[in-house]
This record gives structure tokens, sequence and C-alpha cells, in this order.
């Protein structure tokens, strides 16, 4: 009897070994490629909010080098486009209690970004953490609605009031086309639902260097620092 029980315990210890030797020569395949869509805007325009931030609705691919790390290429346009608030410009007195006001009116029909980056993943849970950066390339077309309101005072029953009178002649638009350059690091927090699907959020900052016309003055060169937000992206990744 002592000899069986040796002889079964020698024989699953012989399988284990060899089932650990199998597992070792064929791990589980790395799925190399994830490709996903930042779903925040369409959530934000369903639910009626208009961000007066930037906000780009993205597609990413990944392409994974190791398990903890991925290049990735993103695309993306901004679906807000919320035009400035009027901005009086120039008020010139004309006479007879007259007033001309030139108005402007700025707002981006076109912003549209590419990126190309790195990111690097850590943790050895489900919930993962990511950090990376992306070099970004933005293009976007501002168009400035300029327009005359004249500005009349009258006095009514000892009442002082002004009436608004739209001036149509000299209302001009002006496209300004602007190229912009720059670095955006990030980090992110990455969910796996199912073996396919993934979750992830994001919290990203922009760094943007560009250069801006003026009139009758040589080119601005300008940098920008922005943060979108404290929930920059959430994405839906398939993997495969």
């Amino acid at each position: 009897m002592k000899k069986a029980v040796i002889v079964c315990a020698c024989a699953l210890s012989f399988a284990a070994l060899g089932q650990d030797s199998i597992n070792a020569k064929n791990p589980v395949p790395l799925k190399r490629n994830e490709i996903g869509l930042n779903v925040l805007p369409p959530i934000l325009l369903l639910a009626g909010v208009n961000s007066a931030q930037t906000k780009y609705f993205n597609a990413t691919y990944k392409r994974f080098l190791s398990e903890r790390n991925a290049l990735r290429v993103t695309a993306g346009v901004n679906v807000f486009n919320t035009p400035t608030n009027p901005n009086i410009i120039k008020s010139t007195f004309v006479g007879g209690g007259l007033t001309l006001n030139k108005v402007t009116t700025t707002s981006t029909p076109i912003n549209v970004q590419g990126s190309l980056g790195y990111e690097r993943v850590m943790g050895k849970r489900r919930l993962k953490h990511v950090i990376g950066a992306d070099l970004t390339y933005n293009y976007v077309n501002e168009r400035v609605l300029s327009e005359y309101y004249g500005t009349k005072d009258t006095t009514i029953n000892n009442i002082q009031m002004s009436d608004y009178i739209r001036i149509d002649t000299g209302r001009t638009v002006k496209n300004n086309y602007v190229h912009k350059f720059g670095i955006t690091p990030f980090y992110s927090i990455r969910y796996p639902i199912t073996k396919r699907w993934l979750l992830t959020t994001s919290v990203r900052a922009n760094f943007q260097m560009y250069k801006r016309k003026v009139d009758g003055y040589p080119d601005m060169t300008i940098s920008d620092f922005n943060l979108n937000g404290l929930l920059s992206e959430v994405s839906l990744f398939y993997r495969f």
C-alpha cells in the first residue's frame, strides 16, 4: 500500500512538473495591439454640457513592444466650438449721441490634433497605472468676425436709455491658420473589463508653441500650457 502511495505521489509530481514545463514553453500570448476611442466628449454632448475647454474626440492605436511598453498614435478633433463673447475693440463717437463700436467674435471651426508617443504600464494587479508622453501637432483655424454696432443715448421721461443699431457695412471675416507643436505628458489608469476590452481614464497636460501673425508687427512666438481638467479622457479600448 505504501509503495502504491509513493508511486502515485511520484506520478503526480512528474505530471505537475511536466505541466509547468509546458506552460513555461507555451505562455499566454501577448496581445500586442489596442485600439480605442475617447468616449468623454460624446457623453458630455449628450448630457448637454458645452465645455469651454478643448476636448478632442480621439482615436488611439497602441502597439505593445512588451507587456509593459507601448508606442501610441492618436488623432482627434475638438467637438466643442464655442465662440468667444463679443469683444469691443474700438469705439468712436460720431455725434448726435451716436457711438460707433467695432465688435469682434472669435470661433474655431477647425481644430484637429495628431500625436505620436510612448507609455509605460505599471502595477501587478488588474488595476494598473500608466505614465507617458505624446509629441503633438495641432492645426487650428481661427475665424474672427468683425462687425459694427451703433449705440445711441436717448432720454425718455428723464430716464437715460441706450439703443443698439446694427450696421451691416464694414462687416469682415478673417481666418487665421495656426500650427502648434508641443509635448503632452499624461497619467492614466487602466482596468480590464474582459479579456478583450479595457477602460482607461487619463489626465493630460499640454505644452505647445506656435507663431501668431499680428498686422503691422513681426510674428509673435507664443507658449501655451493647459491642463484639460481633472479628467481629460475616458477611453474604451479593444485589444487583439
